[in-house]
């Protein structure tokens, strides 16, 4: 097919062969446009896949768990003895038994030893000296192993008439130190003025405590004498 040719126009009118080509084209143009709708409808529709699919739920749904397993006892193997006739026929020197020896007898009759000169000498009891040093019942100063050690003295109490009046004077006083160190039969020798400072020493030399007097290291009760003087502070 041929492409399309206007009619000839004659050359003489320029302006009317130019109209009635627009007029052509114009036409030619509206029938196409007229046309194509057409083309358009007649084209069959293609079916979209997806609509025909039916929309779908999914829905979890949890599974129970399972029971635990009781934990079955594991079986007890017995072991069974193993046959040892095949070692034994391979070894035949294991299934002999051993000779048993016998153990020699000696017999030493009866032997009679050699006696001993055996002699100890020991001392007499009456040979030993066991004489114990017999202790008094007090003993002197001087006689103990370290005298006599004052391990606290309170100093007896002025009285207070002899003090207002001014009156000044000494007790001598013999006592006992027991073995455990307190002060025993307190006696007055000497006073000076009397009466007068006596309840004051006997007072404090009950509360004075010695060190234990010893003699060759035994506890022993010991004598003494002391003398306590009252003076009053010049003012």
């Amino acid at each position: 097919m041929g492409a399309f040719q206007p009619p000839s126009l004659k050359a003489g009118h320029p302006v009317r062969d130019w109209l009635v080509a627009v007029a052509a084209a114009a036409g030619l143009n509206i029938g196409l446009f007229s046309f194509m709708p057409g083309l358009i409808q007649s084209t069959p529709e293609v079916p979209d896949p997806l609509s025909s699919l039916h929309q779908v739920r999914v829905i979890r749904v949890k599974q129970a768990e399972p029971p635990p397993k009781k934990r079955e006892p594991e079986p007890v193997i017995r072991h069974r003895p193993v046959k040892q006739k095949a070692d034994q026929a391979a070894d035949p020197m294991k299934t002999c038994p051993k000779p048993v020896m016998a153990a020699p007898k000696l017999d030493l009759g009866n032997p009679v030893l050699p006696k001993a000169d055996l002699h100890i000498n020991a001392p007499l009891l009456d040979d030993l000296d066991l004489e114990v040093p017999e202790l008094k019942s007090s003993y002197e100063a001087g006689e103990l192993d370290h005298g006599l050690t004052a391990l606290s003295r309170i100093q007896p109490m002025y009285p207070f008439k002899a003090k207002q009046r001014g009156i000044e004077g000494h007790v001598t006083v013999a006592f006992t130190v027991s073995p455990q160190g307190m002060v025993q039969d307190i006696a007055i020798v000497r006073a000076e003025p009397e009466k007068t400072f006596d309840s004051a020493v006997m007072n404090s030399l009950k509360l004075w405590r010695f060190s234990p007097p010893t003699v060759e290291g035994i506890p022993v009760a010991a004598r003494a004498r002391t003398t306590i003087r009252f003076k009053l502070k010049d003012n």
